[in-house]
């Protein structure tokens, strides 16, 4: 929100350019994922998951990667935006980075980085099809 003030007291662009972005959709998307991730991190529903995952996985870190992988996959069928997953997904990584460690071992937070990083764009190009395919059919369903 800041850029809209910025821009026209610097010169770069006038008040109503730099205005006229505010109506765009992505900026709104990107201003909501990030709500998202507050919200998340806010009610501590990051921490729930992350104890869950480290008990389910017994703080092996293939599992952990795997685990981050399907939570990954799973928010592909809730949030239908990849940056919005990843938003969610990084506060639960780095409780995992944290809980076992990841000072003493880089390769923890490489691993959770990496995961959380390329699954929701794996996800969205790998299941777009399908969803789109549901989107149609329940667009046909709600005409008849």
């Amino acid at each position: 929100m800041m850029i809209i003030v910025l821009f026209p007291l610097f010169g770069v662009l006038g008040f109503e350019e730099s205005a006229s972005t505010l109506g765009r959709e992505v900026i709104w998307l990107i201003i909501a994922m990030l709500m998202m991730g507050a919200a998340v991190e806010k009610t501590g529903m990051d921490k729930r998951i992350t104890y869950n995952m480290l008990v389910f996985t017994r703080g092996n870190m293939n599992l952990i990667t795997l685990a981050l992988i399907t939570a990954g996959f799973i928010l592909t069928f809730f949030v239908p935006n990849a940056i919005g997953r990843v938003v969610v997904l990084v506060p639960i990584a780095l409780g995992i980075v944290h809980s076992i460690g990841g000072d003493e071992n880089p390769n923890v937070g490489k691993a959770s980085m990496f995961a959380i990083t390329y699954t929701p764009i794996i996800c969205a190009v790998g299941s777009s099809p399908v969803l789109r395919d549901r989107f149609m059919l329940l667009a046909c369903l709600s005409r008849c």
